[in-house]
């Protein structure tokens, strides 16, 4: 991991960046402090739609962000799988703890299998905004 060292003001929805060596955050691979677990209320609408609250920056505004996990995520065979799509079409049971999305998922001989995967895996807080990154 990298460790830059930065402060981040904010005034409204401008945000500016300058060094300081006051404030160390340790970022991620990605050079991004990105983690959801640092975002709050955590739900999940209509079983596919993770909604949170996020800060844009180190600051104590909290913007709503969502984003459709259905996009992403999928069923393989009663598996969730990233970089695939649909998976609550065969779905039933789904639930979200902290950041671990759980259910019954339909496999390809129309039994249900529990399975489960962590988000915070590949969503992230991006700038205030949940965003799938690939890793």
């Amino acid at each position: 991991m990298r460790l830059f060292t930065l402060a981040l003001l904010c005034f409204g929805s401008v945000v500016l960046a300058a060094p300081t060596p006051d404030v160390s955050i340790d970022l991620g691979d990605d050079g991004v402090d990105d983690s959801i677990l640092k975002c709050k209320d955590l739900t999940l609408i209509d079983s596919h739609i993770l909604s949170a609250q996020c800060q844009a920056c180190f600051c104590d505004e909290y913007t709503e962000t969502t984003i459709d996990l259905n996009t992403v995520i999928g069923n393989i065979d009663g598996k969730f799988q990233w970089d695939n799509e649909n998976y609550s079409f065969s779905a039933r049971s789904v639930s979200l703890e902290g950041s671990v999305l759980k259910a019954e998922l339909r496999t390809i001989r129309r039994r249900y299998l529990p399975s489960s995967i962590d988000l915070a895996e590949r969503i992230k807080n991006v700038g205030g905004k949940l965003t799938y990154v690939k890793p």
